[in-house]
């Protein structure tokens, strides 16, 4: 359990006591990099830990996410999803296409250029570490254009 190491510090700057449950969840993220529901964690280490329940696989999720070492939000179904927070430079974000479900990959540039500006503006230190921005991509975009609203229903089309 040593692959996660700054995790814990960061976890103790909070006053988080890691427990037997909370390091192996910690762990899971780790092993399991990207977008995890709170089920498929929860199958995952209530394998190594029978005991445990899902309440219990909840709300180290909701406490690891306060200590901003886990960013959560609405997956591509509605249902939340999970993932272990790395440096800001590995800080990413998601362009979801309404018509056709494609997700892109945006990289953290312009959304600092937006955190920048939001605090020069307003003050305001905005938590923008993981985004879904909905919207039409490109090829949804000319279709619906050429076509009307009702041009496209669901195509699935590949992005670099």
């Amino acid at each position: 359990m040593t692959c996660h190491k700054p995790m814990l510090a960061i976890l103790r700057e909070h006053g988080v006591r890691l427990t037997a449950q909370r390091a192996l969840i910690l762990e899971d993220l780790f092993h399991h990099p990207g977008h995890c529901t709170a089920e498929e964690i929860f199958g995952r280490v209530s394998e190594l830990l029978p005991g445990l329940n899902r309440a219990t696989v909840y709300r180290t999720l909701e406490l690891l996410q306060q200590a901003q070492v886990v960013t959560a939000f609405n997956g591509r179904d509605g249902i939340t999803v999970y993932e272990l927070m790395g440096d800001a430079a590995h800080h990413h974000h998601h362009l979801r296409c309404r018509r056709c479900n494609t997700e892109i990959s945006l990289e953290a540039g312009p959304v600092e250029a937006l955190k920048a500006e939001i605090q020069q503006r307003y003050g305001f230190k905005a938590d923008l570490d993981h985004l879904y921005i909905n919207g039409l991509c490109a090829q949804c975009a000319e279709e619906s254009s050429k076509g009307g609203p009702n041009a496209l229903r669901t195509k699935s089309h590949a992005y670099p």
